[in-house]
């Protein structure tokens, strides 16, 4: 690791879907980008980026120690997303995890922080009084026993809020999606690979689903906009995708969506879950009530105060990330044209 004129920006999960997109926008607006890897990590995209690395683990915290020295700035974006785990394994990551970058960045003196967390933190959206939900809505609602990530992401949160010594920011992204997606896009895309597609109601809501490159301008935003300091902000809005579109433009030619009823559906898998509600060492359900209710209810999600305060403006429309989304797919994951 070596200093140098350029700022310089330390990230974790730079492998991940909002760290890639984070580091290539940092690193095309002059920024250093020091990227902490696991040892087993593919960094071609990185490389190609001209990143620094740092290899460690966050489960290692001995090969966090000095990694932010010199740095101007901190995106702390790795996290158990969707993994089939139980409870531990996504506190040490999520919660443990985001404490020993925190403390790096005391260590370092490093003066900004930012936080990639989620929506996930409200819980339900529709325990909620009333909606859509901005940044002030509750996020101490009752959760499932099997909601690790949810659990795990509001606990991270409190950590951060904690540090008061960080310039910290957290950014509450919503379904993100986009090139190097290994999460949502291939789910989406084994889904839609049938002639017969079933959607939540007509289909015809908008999803809570943003373009990876147009979290990376939040986080641009976030970490050299000084207003930002101490702010939370949701980023759920960057054009309109309905649950049509999204199925449409994966499906092969001739598919034909078949709507279901959404109520049904909901009443369905809330029953499953009350039958088999599992505990805190059992993985997440493949679908839970809280999905359902995503995919069939219209975005309920606010995000006028980072537009307001920040001037956040995304750059690509939702649609054409999915696109895009899907295109990295077939060729790099799926293997086909």
């Amino acid at each position: 690791m070596s200093g140098g004129a350029e700022p310089t920006l330390f990230v974790t999960g730079a492998t991940g879907l909002v760290g890639s997109h984070a580091a290539a926008l940092f690193r095309e607006r002059g920024w250093n980008v020091r990227a902490f890897v696991r040892p087993d990590a593919d960094l071609r995209f990185l490389e190609e980026l001209d990143c620094e690395f740092v290899l460690g683990d966050l489960l290692r915290p001995e090969t966090l120690r000095g990694a932010g020295r010199d740095c101007d700035a901190i995106l702390h974006a790795a996290a158990l997303v969707a993994a089939p785990a139980g409870w531990e394994a996504y506190r040490r990551v999520n919660v443990e995890g985001t404490s020993l970058v925190l403390e790096e960045c005391l260590r370092s003196g490093c003066p900004r922080f930012l936080h990639v967390s989620s929506v996930a933190v409200y819980g339900p959206p529709g325990a909620h009084p009333a909606l859509p939900l901005d940044e002030e809505a509750a996020v101490d609602l009752p959760l499932e026993p099997r909601a690790h990530y949810e659990r795990s992401k509001r606990m991270a949160e409190s950590v951060v809020r904690r540090t008061s010594e960080t310039g910290w920011t957290i950014l509450r992204p919503a379904v993100v999606m986009g090139e190097r997606d290994r999460n949502f896009t291939p789910r989406i895309a084994a889904l839609a690979d049938h002639r017969l597609l079933p959607t939540v109601g007509r289909g015809d809501n908008s999803l809570p689903i943003v373009y990876a490159g147009n979290v990376a301008e939040a986080c641009w935003l976030a970490l050299t906009r000084p207003e930002a300091r101490g702010r939370v902000y949701n980023i759920s809005e960057d054009g309109e995708l309905t649950q049509r579109q999204l199925l449409s433009e994966a499906a092969p030619e001739g598919a034909v969506l078949v709507p279901l009823p959404r109520r049904a559906l909901e009443a369905c898998v809330a029953g499953l879950e009350r039958v088999a509600p599992g505990g805190p060492d059992t993985p997440a359900p493949l679908l839970s009530p809280r999905q359902v209710w995503f995919a069939g209810r219209p975005n309920p999600f606010q995000c006028a105060r980072i537009r307001d305060e920040l001037g956040w403006r995304p750059a690509l429309p939702a649609l054409e990330g999915w696109r895009r989304a899907l295109a990295w797919h077939r060729r790099v994951v799926a293997g086909r044209a």
